[in-house]
Formats: C-alpha cells, sequence, structure tokens
C-alpha cells in the first residue's frame, strides 16, 4: 500500500526523532526514551495507516421534490397540433423511473390501469430552461404524438425549491441552468403493458420546456403559461421516449377462470391447480370455486422478445358431476381465444399461450 504525501512526512518525522535520540545518546534515561519514541513511532505509523482506511463518508442524498400528476390530460404533441420532434439535449431525463420506497408497485396484470407514483431524474445541460412539464402516456401511447384519441397524465414543473423557479411569473415552474434533481410525481396513470423485449412496466414520456421566457402557447398564442396549454415551445424543445421503464414493476399475464354450474345456483366447491413454463410463479398455485364465483390467476410475463408464457389451469374432477362438459375461452374484450388457448374437455384443462400481446 502506498502512504500520501501527508503519511509519508509524519511518518518520516517519526524516525527522524527516534534516529536523533539514537545518535545523542547524552541523557542517562537513553533506553528509556528510545523506548517511548519508539512506540510513538509506532503509534503514529498506525494512526496515519487508519486515516488513510477509513472510509470516505458517503455524499448526502439528493433532494427529492414532489408533485402530484392531473390525469386525463391531452398530451404534448396534441397541445401543439403536430407531431413533436424532441430533438433538444437541454435536459437528460431517466429512461428508468425509480418509485418511492412508500408506496412501491412490484406487480401490475397486463392491460388493466394502475397509478403509481414515479421519480424521474431531471438534470439540465443548458442555461435557465422555462415553463417546464413531464406528459405521461396513459394507454402505453407516446405523449409526443398529436393524436387527440390519447390522454396523457401531466405533471407541471414546481416553482420551489431549486433548482425550480419562477422566473417568468406565470403558472408554470422554471428550471435553473445546470440543475439536477429527483422529481418524484404521484398519481401517475399507466397502462400495464411491458417495454419490448422485457417484462417491465413501460412509462412513455415526453419532457417539455422552453428555452425562452414568456413565449406563446396554442390554441391561442398566450404568452402565459398555464397547466391547461403548457406544450414544447419548438417541435424539437422536447425529450420523449417509449421505452423508459418502470424498475421493478413486472407485467403479470392472466387468465380469470369463472365456475357456471348446470343448474344455476348447484351446491359444490371445484378445486382447480395452476403450472407455468419455466417453473414461472403462479398465484395463486391452486384455488377453488363455487357457481358463479370467479378468480384470476396470474404469472409472469416471458422477458424476451417473442416469449410465451405457458400457463395450464387444471380442474379436479368432482364425484356426481360430468366429466366432459364444454369449457368456452375467450379474450378480455368478447373475442375467441382459440388462437393462444387450447382447451382439453376430457382433462378439464387449459393451455394459455401468453404474450405481450395476447395476455390474457
Amino acid at each position: 500500500m502506498e502512504l500520501g504525501r501527508h503519511g509519508k512526512r509524519a511518518v518520516a518525522i517519526t524516525w527522524a526523532i527516534y534516529a536523533y535520540v539514537l545518535v545523542n545518546p547524552q541523557s542517562i534515561n537513553h533506553r528509556r526514551i528510545v523506548q517511548r519514541i519508539f512506540m510513538l513511532a509506532v503509534l503514529t505509523v498506525l494512526a496515519v495507516l487508519a486515516a488513510m482506511l477509513a472510509p470516505v463518508a458517503p455524499a448526502l442524498a439528493q433532494s427529492t421534490v414532489v408533485t402530484t400528476a392531473t390525469t386525463g390530460q391531452s398530451c404534448a404533441g396534441t397541445r401543439f397540433q403536430d407531431n413533436l420532434l424532441c430533438t433538444a439535449n437541454d435536459f437528460t431525463s431517466s429512461l428508468t423511473f425509480t418509485q418511492p420506497s412508500s408506496n412501491t408497485l412490484t406487480s401490475c396484470i397486463a392491460g388493466q390501469t394502475v397509478l403509481i407514483d414515479v421519480i424521474a431524474r431531471t438534470t439540465s445541460n443548458s442555461p435557465n430552461r422555462f415553463d417546464g412539464a413531464y406528459f405521461f402516456g396513459e394507454q402505453g401511447n407516446s405523449p409526443q404524438t398529436n393524436d387527440a384519441t390519447k390522454t396523457c397524465s401531466l405533471a407541471v414543473f414546481p416553482q420551489t425549491p431549486d433548482p425550480f423557479t419562477n422566473a417568468d411569473s406565470d403558472f408554470c415552474g422554471d428550471f435553473k441552468a445546470n440543475g439536477d434533481v429527483f422529481l418524484q410525481v404521484n398519481g401517475v396513470s399507466v397502462r400495464c403493458q411491458p417495454v419490448a423485449g422485457t417484462n417491465v412496466l413501460a412509462l412513455p414520456y415526453t419532457l417539455v420546456f422552453n428555452n425562452q421566457a414568456n413565449g406563446t402557447y396554442p390554441p391561442d398564442n398566450s404568452p402565459i403559461c398555464t397547466p391547461a396549454n403548457v406544450t414544447a415551445n419548438t417541435k424539437a424543445k422536447c425529450v420523449s421516449s417509449v421505452a423508459a421503464q418502470i424498475t421493478g414493476v413486472v407485467v403479470q399475464g392472466y387468465v380469470t377462470v369463472t365456475k357456471q354450474t348446470i343448474p344455476d345456483g348447484a351446491a359444490g366447491s371445484f378445486s382447480f391447480t395452476t403450472t407455468a413454463s419455466g417453473g414461472a410463479s403462479v398465484t395463486p398455485s391452486t384455488f377453488s370455486l363455487s357457481d358463479n364465483g370467479s378468480q384470476t390467476v396470474q404469472v409472469p410475463l416471458v422477458s424476451t422478445v417473442g416469449g410465451i408464457r405457458t400457463l395450464t389451469i387444471t380442474e379436479s374432477l368432482l364425484s356426481g358431476w360430468k366429466s366432459d362438459v364444454s369449457i368456452s375461452c375467450t379474450t378480455p374484450t368478447g373475442g375467441s381465444a382459440a388462437s393462444y388457448v387450447t382447451v382439453d374437455n376430457a382433462t378439464r384443462s387449459i393451455t394459455a399461450n401468453l404474450t405481450a400481446t395476447n395476455f390474457g
């Protein structure tokens, strides 16, 4: 191990003192002094080494600023009345969002809508920028696209604390030059679907801003930015991604089983077991239903492009009931599921091949 400059100096001084006493034995307690200074030298070296090996105190965690999203809003491209290009590099934003530890979602059922709190690290690479806002696609849509049929969750930049500010005295927060902050956005609405080639929840987003104070905003070229009109200043002034994901949220394929007896309302408890390919964990692994009862069975989708997760559900034969009654399967929208679900009436089982597109 190599000593630093100060460590070398301390050791050198100590051993110099020791050498001086050795060659100057005038004192009657020469031997005792030598022993004491030798011990001092050893202790000094140990102290220097301890200081060198002591762990450096970690930097204080960066502060997190919290705001709340407004759901069901028109998206950035729709407000701009044209598709945005988002070629600017004024900001760097997270392609992987995290969640606050106090409210963490670990999975969601494919196709369903969930509300989630996310944290986006936002870093400025530019001078002051004005009227910033995050748009999050609520139906898996890219917020930069001009499509009035789609909606977004909107989080306008707050006006405090630093690096947020209100330099142009309107209703949208601005961002100081070279700022860096974690922005926690609560209550973002998102459709549960995976990023392509993964089984992790996608969060398409667009970060918009203005490079001038008091720019104009459609549809009436208002010079005052509000949550109702905020969008990009030009086609370029935004950062956008449809490949962004929320770390730790796994998208689950599913099958909902509903038991129907003939005659309706007949007594009985019918048992089911579940298995999946690749040893994937199925929830629940067993369950029971009576007439008109339902159970949703979940399994993680495969995390590779084109991957198929095979889910098999088998009903145990109950004495006194016919074993070959027809089993009917439909898609979540009510269409035929025959293209990816195989039914075996004789064994009272179904096998569903679940993917990112056929997930339930």
